[in-house]
C-alpha cells in the first residue's frame, strides 16, 4: 500500500508541473498511460491536467460526406444545429487563458468552423492569449483570401485540410467539395505564409474506400506541397474502424484503456461538454460551460467516474465509449525512409513529410 501511494504521489507531482511541450511528447504521455494502467484507483485521488480542448464555432457543415456519420440521421441522431454565441466563446477562451499553462486548442468540432460569421475574429482572439497552441481542421472549401490572412497573421501553428483523394476520388466522397478549389486554397495559403513557419500545413486523407495506389499516389502529389501528409482510418457509425487489419499494416499496441478523459475535453456550440472527438452526436454530455466554469465541469464527480470507467474498462451501456473501438489499437512509434519521403507511425496515424536537402 505505500508503495502504491509513493507512486501515485510520484505521478501527481510529475504531471502537475510538467510543461504543455513536455506533455504533448509521445514518450511522456506513454509514461504517464503505463503507470495509470497499474494504479486504476488513480482517477479517484486526483484530477489530471487538463491540456487540449475543442470548440465548436457551429456544427452546421457545407459538404455531405459519405464517409461522415452525421450524415446517417437514421443510425446516428442528429444534434440540433447552431452556432456559438461570442460571449461565450469568450468566456470559454478568458478562462482556459487564466490556468496558467499553455492549452493545445482546436477550433473545430462537429462541423464547418469556417462557417461561423466570426472565425477569423475567434482566431484573433485566442492567438492574442498567447497562452494556446491554436490549430483546426477544415474541408478547405471556405479557406477564402480573407480567412488565409487571418491564419498567416495570427501565427497560427497549424492547419488541417480533409482531401479525400485526387479529384474525382475526393469529389465523389466529400459530396459538395470541389478538388481544384481546395487545391488553390492551399496553395494560397502556402504563398500568404511565404518564409514564416506557422501554420504548418498538412493534408489529411481518411481512408474508407481507397486502394493502396491512390493512397500512394494522394501522398506523392503532396508531399513535395505541404508540410505533411496524414493518412488515417475511417470510423463508422458504430465508431469502429473500418478496414482495421488493412490500415494498420505496421506494428501495433492493444492498449488496455482510453486515455481521452485524462487530458481532453471538446466543448459544443451550446456549451454543453464532452469528453471524446468521435462524439459529434454529443452523446457523452458531462456539464455546460453556460451555468459552470470549465475547470468545474473537468474535476466534476461524471468526469471522475468516467476516468475510472475507462481505466477499468467498466463503462455502462448508455456511455457512447461502450462500443468504441478506435482507441483500442494504436500504431508502435516508429519511422522510416524511402527517397526523400519519410513516413512516421504513431497512435492511429500515419504521417509523411518530405526531407529536404
Amino acid at each position: 500500500m505505500k508503495d502504491i501511494f509513493s507512486k501515485i504521489g510520484s505521478i501527481y507531482r510529475t504531471y502537475k508541473g510538467r510543461s504543455f511541450s513536455h506533455l504533448a511528447s509521445g514518450a511522456y504521455r506513454r509514461i504517464m498511460r503505463k503507470s495509470m494502467e497499474y494504479v486504476p484507483k488513480i482517477a479517484n485521488i486526483f484530477t489530471p491536467r487538463l491540456f487540449a480542448v475543442a470548440i465548436e464555432p457551429t456544427n452546421f457543415c457545407n459538404l455531405h460526406c459519405k464517409t461522415c456519420y452525421a450524415q446517417r440521421p437514421l443510425l446516428y441522431q442528429p444534434r440540433q444545429k447552431g452556432v456559438m454565441e461570442w460571449a461565450l466563446y469568450k468566456k470559454i477562451i478568458d478562462e482556459l487563458s487564466q490556468l496558467n499553462y499553455v492549452i493545445e486548442l482546436g477550433l473545430n468540432f462537429g462541423g464547418e468552423s469556417m462557417l461561423h460569421n466570426k472565425f477569423a475574429k475567434m482566431l484573433e482572439y485566442a492567438a492574442s492569449k498567447k497562452v494556446f497552441q491554436i490549430g483546426f481542421n477544415t474541408n478547405g472549401m471556405l479557406l477564402t483570401d480573407d480567412v488565409a490572412q487571418a491564419i498567416v497573421n495570427n501565427r497560427i501553428d497549424r492547419i488541417t485540410i480533409s482531401l479525400d483523394g485526387l479529384r474525382e476520388r475526393h469529389q465523389s466522397i466529400r459530396v459538395g467539395s470541389n478538388y481544384n478549389i481546395v487545391a488553390r486554397n492551399i496553395i494560397n495559403l502556402i504563398r500568404k505564409r511565404g518564409a514564416y513557419t506557422k501554420p504548418q500545413i498538412i493534408t489529411n486523407l481518411t481512408v474508407s474506400e481507397h486502394t493502396p495506389v491512390e493512397i500512394t499516389e494522394f501522398i506523392n502529389r503532396w508531399v513535395n506541397i505541404v508540410d505533411c501528409v496524414v493518412i488515417e482510418p475511417c470510423q463508422n457509425e458504430n465508431l469502429e474502424v473500418i478496414n482495421r487489419m488493412t490500415f494498420f499494416d505496421q506494428p501495433t499496441n492493444q492498449k488496455k484503456y482510453c486515455n481521452f478523459p485524462f487530458f481532453y475535453l471538446a466543448i459544443l456550440w451550446n456549451g454543453d461538454v464532452t469528453t471524446c472527438c468521435y462524439d459529434i452526436a454529443g452523446i457523452n454530455v458531462l456539464g455546460n460551460i453556460t451555468k459552470q466554469k470549465i475547470i468545474e465541469v473537468w474535476q466534476s464527480k461524471p468526469f471522475t467516474s468516467l476516468r475510472y470507467a475507462a481505466l477499468t474498462n467498466t463503462f455502462g451501456p448508455e456511455i457512447l465509449c461502450s462500443k468504441c473501438n478506435v482507441w483500442r489499437t494504436e500504431f508502435i512509434p516508429s519511422s522510416k525512409q524511402t527517397g526523400k519521403i519519410r513516413s512516421h507511425y504513431d497512435r492511429h496515424c500515419k504521417s509523411y513529410q518530405l526531407v529536404k536537402d
